[in-house]
Parts: C-alpha cells; sequence; structure tokens
C-alpha cells in the first residue's frame, strides 16, 4: 500500500471564461485598408463603413467591397466619412452632404453647404438626429495658441434645405467642439460649460463644468443613451483616475457612476505609450470613446476596451480577448467607433480595421484541465481526471471537480499519473492497474499482473467494470486481464488471436446494457465482441466475412440506444448495428470528406434520439430520425478542439463532459438542452435573405452582364429571348459566423422542391428555362433548422420569341430560314428586325414575308428577307 498526498483546492473562476472570441475581417477578407471611422448596418444586416481615403466599403459577411459613389470623394478625407439615420447615410464632403440609399447603392439627395459671404464654408464634421432627420454641423475657426480655447461656428439644416450658418458669433470652447442633437436641439460646449439650443440660437438650458473636464469632452466621448443620460468622463488628480458620469438631461444634474483606477487604465509598456497622442504626457489616461448601447457601457482608450454593465455595474476587458487569441496583441485596438447588431456582434471601428467579438453561448461551460482522457464520477457527481504531463497545465496528479461549487481540487502524486480511462466504484478509483482511496490518498496496485507478451506503455490502461470484476486492456495488449474489484486479485486472462504481435493501440471498453457482452475498439483492427464470461463472439472488420462490414478497422466509441441498437464511431463518422446484428447503417458528418472526422466520443441526451459525438475536429450533435449533424460554429473553444480518445462522460444529472487534447480547449461542461435552446431560439435565427450578385447571359450581346451594386432586394428576373441563362449569388444577413450558413432554394412551377441544403449553396443557375413564369425561392440560415425562418422570392420571367406566341395561337411552329424543318426549335442567328407581312389564305396557304438582322456581334448591319409558305393546320 502507498500512501501519499496533499490535497489541495483551486477556485475556477467562471468570471475569467471567455464571453468572446475575437477576429480582424480585413484580415479574413484579405482586404487591406487603415483606420475605421464609422459603422452602419442596413437592414439586411451588411455593414458599412467609413475610413480616411478610402471612402465607402461594406461588408457582407464574406467580403469588403468597395463602393464606387459618383460624387466628389473627398469626403473620404474629412473626420467623419458618413453619419447615418432613418437608413440612409450621410456623406459629408465639407461643401456639400450627399445622402446614400445603402438598398439602392446609390446617391439620392444631396444638400448643400449655404455660402457666407466670399469664402465658402467647410463642415469640418456632421451630425445627424434620427428622429428628426436634422442635420447639424460644424466649421473650425482659429484656436488661441495661449488659452487653447477654440472657435467654431454652427450650421444647422431641417434635412429638406440647404445647411446654413446659424446666426450666432463665434462659440470658444476647450478642447474640440461638440455637437449632441437632442429633442430637436442640439447640445454643445462653450468656455463655460454646456449649453442646449434650439434651431434658432435660443439657449434652452446651461450647465457649468470646469475647463478640464470641458477639455477632455469630444462627439466620441459624449454620448447618449435611451434614458436621456448623457454619459462623459473627467480625471480625477491627482490620482489620475478615471470618473464615468452621467447628467440625467430630465433636471441636468450630475451623477458619478463609476470610478476607474488609474492602476487598471495606465499605459503598459511601450506600445501603449508610443500609442497615446504625441504632445501628451506618457502617463496620462485618455478615453477616446464612450456608447451606451442596450443597458451596456462601452469605454474605450488607447489599447483599453472595457465593457460596463449599467445594471450591475461588473465590468468586462474586452481587449484581453485579442491579447488572448491573437499573437498581434493590443497594437489592433484604438477605437474609433462601435456596433451592436441584433445577434449580439460587436464591431469595432478600429485604427487597424474591422475587428469583430462575438458573443459565445454561455451554456457550454469551459472548465480547468483536469484530465487528457476519461473522466470518472462518484455518488456525490463529483467528476475525477488525471492529468499526467505538466505541459497540459500547472498540477500533475488526480484531480476532483465539484461541479456544484465549481471549484477543483488537486491530489498530488510521487508520479505522474496518466489513464485511458477510469471507473469508480465504492470509494476507490481504478486507473493504471491501480486503486485510490481519495479521502486517505492510499494508492493498491493491482495483484499478480500477468505479462502478455507484448510491450504495454505504462499508464495506457482502460478499465471497465462488469459485476463484481475490472476488464482491462492497454496499449499493445493482445488479450484482456480480469481482476477481482474488491481483492485487486488477478483471475484471468482473454486471449484476443487476432491482436497477436499487432501492437494496436486499445481504444475503448464498453458494457453493453442489454446482454452485458462487452464491445472492445482498436485502431486498426475493428472491434471485438465478448460475453461477460469471456468468450470471444464476432470479431467486426472490415472483411466481407465480418458478422456486420464496417467502415473502417478505427473503432473508437461506442453506445446502445433504447432500440437496442449498437451504435460504433470511427474515423470515417458513425455507424449503427441493428438488434442481432441484422444490419449496419453509415452515416458522414460531411460527405465531401468522407475520412476528414474521427468520431471519438458518443453521449446521448435524456432521450436519446439525439446523440453527442466528439471528434478531431469539434463537437457535434446527431439526430438518429434524420440522419443529420448539428454543430456549433458560434463556439470556437468547442469547434476549433480535436477532442480525445475516452476523454467523455454522461454525470447522473445528464450533464455532458467532454476533453481536448492541448491546453487551449481545457474540457467543456453543459447541459444539452441549455445548449440546444440557444442556438435554435427561433428570435435569434431570423434574419433578412439578401442578393449579392446577379448575371445573366444576353443573347443579343452574345455577353455576360454582372450586377453587383443595388441588387440586394431586387424583386423580378426578366430575360429576353436568346438569353440563354441566368446566376446569382445569395447571402444571409447574420453575420455572427458567415462562413457556415446553411443555403438552400428551388425554382417553382420548373423544380419541384428545395434543393438539399448545404454550406456554400448559396450560387443559383438556370439556363435554357422555358418560356414562363416562375418564383425563384430562397433560403438561409446559421443552423438548419432555422432555414424555413429565412425566405426570400423574386419572379422569373422567360419571353417567348414572337414565333413561339403567333404559332401557339394558330398552331403551327414556322422557321424563318428556307429548307429547315418547320418544328425544330433551334436559337436563331438571325434576330427579327420588323417588316413582317402574310397574306392569304389562299388554298389554305399562308404566303410569309419578314426582315432579320444577324444576331453575330459586329454583324448588326447584315439584314436579309425570307419568304416561305405554310400550310394552315385544321
Amino acid at each position: 500500500m502507498l500512501l501519499v498526498g496533499i490535497i489541495y483546492r483551486l477556485h475556477s473562476p467562471t468570471a475569467a471564461q471567455s464571453h468572446y472570441t475575437f477576429k480582424l475581417i480585413n484580415e479574413e477578407t484579405r482586404a487591406s485598408f487603415g483606420a475605421v471611422h464609422n459603422l452602419y448596418q442596413d437592414s439586411l444586416g451588411r455593414l458599412w463603413l467609413g475610413h480616411y481615403g478610402k471612402g465607402l466599403e461594406v461588408f457582407d459577411g464574406l467580403k469588403i467591397q468597395q463602393i464606387k459613389v459618383d460624387i466628389d470623394l473627398s469626403f473620404a478625407n474629412q473626420q467623419q466619412v458618413f453619419e447615418a439615420a432613418r437608413g440612409k447615410l450621410y456623406l459629408n464632403s465639407g461643401k456639400q452632404i450627399y445622402v446614400f440609399d445603402p438598398l439602392q447603392h446609390r446617391v439620392t439627395d444631396s444638400i448643400a453647404v449655404a455660402p457666407q459671404g466670399r469664402a465658402q464654408a467647410t463642415l469640418d464634421f456632421i451630425e445627424v438626429e434620427e428622429a428628426t432627420g436634422c442635420i447639424w454641423g460644424i466649421h473650425a475657426l482659429s484656436q488661441d495658441p495661449g488659452t487653447g480655447r477654440r472657435r467654431y461656428h454652427l450650421y444647422f439644416s431641417s434635412g429638406a434645405d440647404s445647411i446654413k450658418r446659424m446666426a450666432l458669433p463665434p462659440l470658444l470652447t476647450y478642447g474640440e467642439p461638440v455637437i449632441k442633437p437632442f429633442q430637436g436641439g442640439c447640445i454643445v460646449k462653450d468656455t463655460a460649460g454646456l449649453a442646449w439650443l434650439d434651431t434658432s440660437g435660443q439657449v434652452l438650458r446651461k450647465l457649468r463644468l470646469p475647463a478640464s473636464q470641458l477639455a477632455l469632452m469630444t462627439n466620441n466621448t459624449l454620448d447618449i443613451d435611451l434614458q436621456n443620460r448623457l454619459w462623459g468622463y473627467r480625471e480625477e488628480l491627482p490620482s489620475r483616475d478615471l470618473v464615468v458620469y452621467y447628467i440625467d438631461l430630465a433636471d441636468w444634474s450630475v451623477h458619478d457612476f463609476l470610478q476607474i483606477p488609474y492602476s487598471q487604465v495606465a499605459p503598459t509598456g511601450w506600445i501603449e505609450e508610443f500609442a497615446y497622442r504625441k504632445g501628451e504626457d506618457r502617463g496620462s489616461v485618455r478615453l477616446d470613446l464612450i456608447r451606451s448601447i442596450d443597458h451596456q457601457l462601452y469605454l474605450a482608450g488607447g489599447v483599453r476596451f472595457i465593457q460596463v454593465d449599467v445594471r450591475t455595474r461588473q465590468q468586462l476587458r474586452i481587449n484581453q480577448y485579442i491579447n488572448d487569441q491573437n499573437p498581434r496583441g493590443g497594437d489592433l485596438m484604438y477605437v474609433q467607433d462601435i456596433l451592436v447588431d441584433r445577434t449580439g456582434v460587436l464591431f469595432v471601428a478600429m485604427q487597424s480595421g474591422l475587428g469583430k467579438w462575438i458573443q459565445q453561448p454561455n451554456a457550454f461551460h469551459i472548465i480547468p484541465r483536469i484530465s487528457i482522457r476519461g473522466f470518472a464520477e462518484d455518488e456525490q457527481g463529483r467528476i475525477y481526471g488525471a492529468n499526467g504531463f505538466k505541459v497540459y497545465g500547472p498540477q500533475t496528479g488526480i484531480a476532483r471537480y465539484d461541479p456544484r461549487k465549481d471549484t477543483v481540487a488537486w491530489l498530488e502524486l510521487p508520479f505522474f499519473p496518466y489513464w485511458y480511462s477510469a471507473v469508480y466504484k465504492s470509494g476507490r478509483l481504478y486507473f493504471d492497474l491501480k486503486a485510490l482511496d481519495w479521502e486517505t490518498g492510499a494508492i493498491e496496485n493491482f495483484k499478480g499482473i500477468p505479462y502478455s507478451g507484448n510491450t504495454r506503455a505504462e499508464g495506457t490502461t482502460n478499465h471497465l467494470l462488469v459485476g463484481t470484476q475490472t476488464w482491462t486492456a492497454g496499449w499493445g495488449d493482445d488479450q484482456i486481464n480480469v481482476y477481482d474489484a474488491k481483492r485487486l486479485a488477478f483471475l484471468k486472462s482473454i486471449p484476443i488471436p487476432a491482436l497477436k504481435g499487432t501492437l494496436v493501440d486499445i481504444n475503448d471498453l464498453y458494457l453493453r446494457p442489454s446482454d452485458q457482452t462487452v464491445w472492445l475498439g482498436t485502431f486498426g483492427q475493428g472491434a471485438f465482441v465478448f460475453s461477460k464470461d469471456g468468450i470471444l463472439l464476432h470479431h467486426l472488420n472490415i472483411r466481407p466475412e465480418s458478422r456486420v462490414v464496417l467502415q473502417n478497422s478505427i473503432v473508437s466509441s461506442f453506445y446502445e440506444d433504447r432500440q437496442g441498437n449498437m451504435w460504433l464511431g470511427h474515423s470515417s463518422g458513425i455507424s449503427k448495428v441493428a438488434p442481432g446484428f441484422a444490419g449496419i447503417q453509415h452515416y458522414t458528418i460531411d460527405e465531401s470528406r468522407p475520412d476528414y472526422y474521427i468520431i471519438y466520443g458518443i453521449l446521448p441526451e435524456e432521450e436519446d434520439r439525439f446523440l453527442w459525438l466528439s471528434t478531431n475536429h469539434g463537437l457535434f450533435r446527431f439526430d438518429q430520425h434524420t440522419g443529420l449533424f448539428m454543430d456549433f460554429p458560434l463556439n470556437p473553444m468547442v469547434m476549433e478542439v480535436e477532442y480525445n480518445r475516452t476523454s467523455y462522460l454522461r454525470a447522473k444529472n445528464g450533464r455532458l463532459y467532454f476533453g481536448g487534447t492541448d491546453l487551449r480547449s481545457k474540457n467543456v461542461a453543459f447541459y444539452p438542452k441549455e445548449v440546444v435552446e440557444q442556438y435554435l431560439d427561433p428570435e435569434k435565427g431570423k434574419a433578412p435573405v439578401f442578393i449579392r450578385q446577379f448575371s445573366k447571359y444576353s443573347g443579343l450581346t452574345g455577353q455576360l452582364t454582372t450586377q453587383n451594386q443595388g441588387v440586394g432586394t431586387m424583386k423580378e428576373i426578366v430575360l429576353q429571348p436568346g438569353d440563354r441563362y441566368f446566376t446569382l449569388e445569395f447571402l444571409l444577413g447574420d453575420l455572427r459566423s458567415p462562413e457556415s450558413h446553411y443555403y438552400s432554394y428551388y425554382l417553382d412551377h420548373y423544380e419541384n422542391d428545395w434543393n438539399e441544403p448545404g454550406r456554400h449553396n448559396n450560387r443559383v443557375k438556370y439556363e435554357n428555362l422555358p418560356p414562363g413564369n416562375y418564383t425563384l425561392k430562397m433560403r438561409a440560415a446559421l443552423m438548419r433548422d432555422h432555414l424555413p425562418l429565412n425566405e426570400y422570392e423574386v419572379k422569373v420571367t422567360i419571353l417567348p420569341y414572337w414565333y413561339q406566341t403567333w404559332t401557339k395561337k394558330i398552331g403551327i411552329v414556322p422557321h424563318p430560314f428556307p429548307g429547315a424543318h418547320p418544328c425544330i426549335d433551334v436559337r436563331p442567328s438571325w434576330r427579327y428586325a420588323g417588316a413582317f407581312t402574310a397574306t392569304g389564305p389562299s388554298s389554305g396557304v399562308i404566303l410569309w414575308s419578314s426582315r432579320w438582322k444577324s444576331a453575330f456581334p459586329g454583324k448588326d448591319k447584315l439584314e436579309k428577307t425570307y419568304e416561305y409558305a405554310s400550310r394552315v393546320l385544321k
């Protein structure tokens, strides 16, 4: 008996779990551009970007496309590329404000800046009030170098007329000028404080503030929320702590909300120090942006980006997700604008491009790595694991995780424990031919361990409880060793002749509940089935003589469902063996890559219609009734993981545990119902479907023409006679994980049902359609179950040739070329040019005469006249 142990406990801080994953969009889309300053999301879900030097761009989820605006593009060099209100973008060129419709992709209106005297005024920036459409602008004048006070003019337009300078003397202020539209008026600042003006310039309300506080205010660091609170910040001296406050605009009272210690926001490291504005104290702390969105306050300054829940005041340092997930770290920051879409995606306009923080469903609980391979559970629901390598974490030993307290206790050992699988029974944990009493720390070795003749790697033993016995098999074994579970005494060996001398890995041992047979999976030799007495019943493999023929020889997991079907996980998917070996069915996660996914673990839900599968490329939920697989694209910590063999457990309370192979993936624990509810929530599944690109082949010109702009909401497609085909690409306005969308479509009155849903199945092509009226229906969704929620349709009209219309009326099919069979319908190389005449009938014959032009490019001047006779069909 070996007595060991120091037991100590670590708390697993749930607050440290990742709520977001970060992506730099312009790296993903291979777009190269500098600072993004403005963001807007249109009704189709597309994101509009504005930045210096490049004007206007749109991001549809897969690609960033530059928009050609047929105006003076100098607006791209102004402080603001655009303002947005009431579904339109307002482009500020300084001397003209252009109204841009993002659905039509074109300028629909312009608002001039009225000249004042000789010199044409130039607007430095504008603000548009969402509710009224009123436009406010600022034209900055000189700055007093001694006092730092700035002079500026204020401009206004109702949105229907020119924007004109208000009849006010120049305003004086400390720091940058400010305009914040509010209830039809505008909040500005002067040297005394804030003033609320109406459209005539009359002061409605004033609030005195210190000059130092005024100097910090910019349009970006002031924001009005839905409760009519104006948010701002100030710096406390001498501590340099930041105080976030709000002004209640109902009574203009000031309220301190949150104090952030200097130590939390102070510059750390050369990147941050270098990035602070030139001329400032290197130790200064500034906020560059404040935004209030849906009870969340976003504070950005330098490379610091903090989210604060206004209701609970809980802080979340969002920038940590850059540092955790991107080697470039903090130099990606410097926030210019933010936008939170309806699905919770946080888009950030940054100095280095467009950042995207994807909120992950909280149902997946990432816990510390407590096991490299299998788990075991005791009577109190505590989970045991072994961590045998320091590379996988700071602790090496046996871990016990208490899910009720979310804490981990470690039992250090004088050796590195490692197991393929372990079992817990009556207060003892069985692993690697040892039994551990956790409470006392005592470890007993199994007795009479036989030598199998093969080389067994230390610590690679699978354990399985069969009644009062424990069956064991390890890497390279060609036999199963059976021990008395209480006395740990060796009882017998069960030989596996097919494994003699093979040194294959034993993947899993499974006790089938219905008949107590033991199933053993191997890496390369299929599966073996034994009776509970140790008699080899079947060797299942890929050979034709096998009782059932397997998909491949790597079998890694088993599960028996309530109907008595045995499910086998292997390196090509999952297979179902019917009761009595009456047949076998194979299911592949991705038919285009049948050997891409290896299924390492199978765990059922409460009603085992659904099986959860851990693979070398993420986690999947399998529906037995439909044969469909569901993945979880919103959570890279779950999907971008290679899971481990034998590293899975269904706890007594229905919670599932899966473990990955590397340090980053840790272990994941969850209740299936919570996960499915979050992913299949119908409200989160709704999103608009729009057309991204449309092309058609013109029979008149012999060319393919393509439209990219303004086709998102097209309602009708019309093909002229001779237009051979059309193609289009459609997308879904859900920017959470666009690369994972499912698509389906069908052409009503031409096809009978929807095309099989698939990812990247969003390119439609129809050619040589018969004349008629059709309806093209398109569906798209992030989750396959949501496809019926998101549908868009377009009317398709295929116009007939003139003779197809006439001949339907008179019952014949004429052809304009002499000698050609009158019933052959070919695409003519000549098109009808008019002067069509018909004489008769005479003796039942009609004489036809028509003039035709060549349809070949470059031959439009060639004309021919044909005369021929057709007999009237009676």
